[in-house]
């Protein structure tokens, strides 16, 4: 049950009913409501009597959400995390499954155009709008009412040409994409590196599970090697896996992975509605979604047929959930690997710790793309000594130099400073005190827009003292230079440059 309880619950069966299947949904009384649970045991023991057992009201499935791997996956993140194995079913679900809605969607009706030209040109001789409307079905096929109005045309328009029959319908089930025709994988027109092939060489989906830590540096071709790796999963029909760390990165990585696999490919994150969701849960239940994006909640889907889990940028805090089911989408897709027997490939050009020993270890396949790809340089980098350079709030005479040579070739520049606020610290010049938040002792960080002190480890605010409280001096001021107060250099020194 979806609940906060560490336990199962035990009931009878549906009265009349078939015997349910392991995995699937069962609708059952629960104190004073009706909940929906999911069934991970049958047996003919209990603990309690007959007597003190209810009957289960219904059974909503006839087949399991789960394969037998995931389900399994399941119970031992359930176990390994310490987290309520019912509130652990209920994270690996779309919100709509959980509510009971059907796993397959009612049919849509879909709106088609007649072929019969004279009956169009004899009855639309005086609509150029139902007449334009028809034209648009003759060249898109079969459309649903909403397509039709993101089309531009309005339902009167659709029921005119219904009454008329000049248009027929007919029922379809939902799908996220028509399969494409021609081979589902496209000759790649980048030529790899040399250790870019061994890295591709390397990873041999036919021998199962293989855990392999794929290391470059940042340009060195990650992608293309996954890419690659997937070509060889997708000719056997399989299904890929890949998880990213942010929602901001979904759009450009879809548009690369349709421009080189002529296959739907879906995506799965938590800015989706709740019917996106559930119509990406169901493609990739079915298998019609061969390639599966999304960030850390897209390793639950359930995939009928896996080939291949890849973690993009493994490294990144972000597939870590911080609330609820506290779990690392890195780690549960390596033991969820394992299960399958499917190879997992973990890149990143900074890898964590734990997993870096692993591969120093023998544990995780260590493959390294040492050089970038093509003809792509390492940006030059430059260290300076700041103790012999004059400085002026932060910016040495070295990287002013180089901040004018490129505003006078009318390029961009991006300055780096991890301070926020005006300044990291406010001192008394005459007896040395240094602001200090009262709460936790950590500096108070001085804010000019609005004036104030604010403390960024417990969120304290204080207003900025006219005078020093140990010494009652004025000579206090700022320490350090925060993004505000370069701010308000940049915007003095090169006034006629905007500066955000």
């Amino acid at each position: 049950m979806p609940t906060p309880l560490r336990r199962s619950f035990d009931y009878l069966p549906v009265v009349g009913a078939q015997t349910p299947v392991v995995g699937s949904r069962v609708k059952v009384p629960f104190s004073r409501r009706q909940v929906i649970g999911i069934l991970v045991e049958i047996t003919d023991t209990s603990k309690l009597s007959t007597g003190q057992l209810k009957p289960a009201l219904e059974c909503l499935d006839t087949e399991p959400l789960f394969s037998a791997e995931l389900f399994n996956a399941l119970l031992w993140a359930s176990d390994y995390y310490k987290h309520p194995i019912g509130d652990t079913f209920a994270t690996a679900l779309p919100k709509l499954i959980r509510t009971g809605s059907p796993i397959k969607l009612p049919k849509v009706i879909q709106y088609q155009s007649v072929t019969d030209g004279k009956a169009i040109n004899s009855q639309l001789a005086r609509s150029p709008r139902q007449r334009k409307l028809v034209e648009y079905l003759k060249q898109n096929g079969a459309m649903s009412a909403a397509q039709i109005r993101q089309a531009g045309f309005d339902r009167v328009l659709l029921d005119r040409l219904e009454e008329k029959g000049l248009v027929t319908t007919h029922a379809a089930e939902h799908s996220i994409e028509e399969l494409r025709p021609g081979p589902v994988v496209t000759d790649s027109p980048i030529r790899p590196n040399h250790d870019q092939v061994k890295a591709i060489a390397a990873v041999k989906p036919e021998l199962g599970f293989q855990c392999s830590l794929l290391n470059g540096v940042t340009g060195s071709g990650k992608t293309e090697v996954y890419m690659q790796v997937m070509a060889k999963v997708l000719q056997e029909g399989k299904q890929c896996l890949i998880l990213i760390p942010e929602i901001g990165l979904t759009p450009q990585n879809l548009r690369r992975f349709e421009q080189r696999f002529n296959c739907p490919v879906v995506a799965m994150h938590s800015a989706m509605t709740d019917r996106d969701r559930l119509l990406a849960w169901r493609a990739t239940r079915t298998g019609d979604a061969p390639i599966v994006i999304g960030t850390r909640s897209a390793i639950f889907l359930p995939m009928a047929k896996p080939g291949i889990i890849i973690v993009d940028e493994e490294h990144d805090s972000s597939f870590k959930q911080q609330d609820g089911l506290r779990y690392s989408a890195r780690d549960f897709a390596i033991k969820r690997a394992q299960l399958e027997n499917i190879p997992i490939i973990l890149g990143s050009a900074t890898p964590s710790l734990e997993t870096l020993n692993n591969a120093l270890d023998g544990k995780f396949q260590h493959l390294k793309l040492s050089r970038r790809a093509g003809h792509a340089s390492a940006p030059k980098m430059s260290l300076i000594d700041m103790s012999s350079d004059p400085v002026n709030q932060g910016i040495s005479e070295a990287l002013s130099v180089k901040i004018k040579k490129h505003l006078q070739q009318e390029n961009q520049v991006l300055l780096f400073i991890n301070r926020r606020g005006y300044a990291p610290m406010l001192q008394c010049d005459q007896c040395g005190w240094r602001c200090e938040c009262n709460q936790c002792n950590a500096s108070m960080t001085v804010h000019a827009k609005p004036p104030s002190l604010r403390c960024h480890h417990c969120e304290a605010r204080a207003k900025i003292p006219a005078r020093c409280p140990i010494c009652q001096s004025e000579k206090i001021g700022t320490v350090g230079t925060g993004t505000q107060k370069l701010e308000k250099f940049l915007n003095r020194h090169y006034k006629h440059i905007p500066v955000l």
